[in-house]
């Protein structure tokens, strides 16, 4: 079913909330969600599959990958949907003025990951050294919003907001690394992206 695309003012609300509660899994949520928004990357790019058979320890984003400088950071995406020869891409978030701000809180979350898991070397971890799963994000997103949205919704946000903002549909394409075919049925899927194509 077709999920809502997130917006600025949802990612603000959920970062707000927890903006006196810097428990690590809530930074960990958080830092995720504008991640995905932000860099247009799927929420199983970000987590492990529930099932465990489905775990591929080749698309595990490495802390080591990670490179900061003051304006930007980047990590290294070993693998997504479109890649079919483990090549990887580099995701490059810059900061922006808005208050749920990625670079912020990726700076925060890794901070606060470097203290407790120093040796461990997948990016993204929990409060118990884990890689999160797919229900350990969606538990936390469901405190927030309905159904009706969902982990796609970040991809969907992150792209509509680009729009939105006049950036031209090839260049989000790019960012996103949908194949052409890829990118029409999606921007088909999301009528409110769509609709903003055609005013940008």
């Amino acid at each position: 079913m077709r999920k809502r695309a997130l917006t600025i003012a949802d990612l603000s609300m959920v970062c707000d909330t927890y903006s006196h509660d810097h428990t690590h899994n809530n930074l960990l949520f958080c830092t995720q969600l504008c991640v995905g928004f932000f860099a247009l990357v799927h929420l199983g790019e970000l987590t492990w599959p529930d099932d465990m058979e489905l775990r591929d320890p080749r698309k595990l984003t490495r802390c080591n990958t990670v490179v900061m400088n003051n304006n930007s950071l980047q990590f290294f995406l070993p693998s997504h949907k479109a890649d079919k020869f483990f090549e990887g891409n580099s995701i490059i978030l810059r900061t922006n003025p808005f208050p749920c701000n990625p670079m912020d809180l990726f700076v925060e979350y890794l901070k606060s990951r470097d203290r407790l898991f120093p040796l461990s070397s997948p990016l993204w971890l929990n409060d118990k050294g884990v890689v999160p799963t797919r229900s350990f994000f969606m538990r936390r997103l469901r405190v927030f919003f309905s159904s009706n949205v969902g982990g796609q919704s970040m991809c969907a946000g992150g792209a509509t907001s680009l729009a939105e903002n006049g950036v031209a549909p090839h260049i989000i394409q790019g960012i996103r690394r949908w194949a052409s075919s890829t990118w029409q049925i999606y921007i088909r899927k999301h009528p409110v992206l769509l609709q903003a194509m055609l005013h940008a």
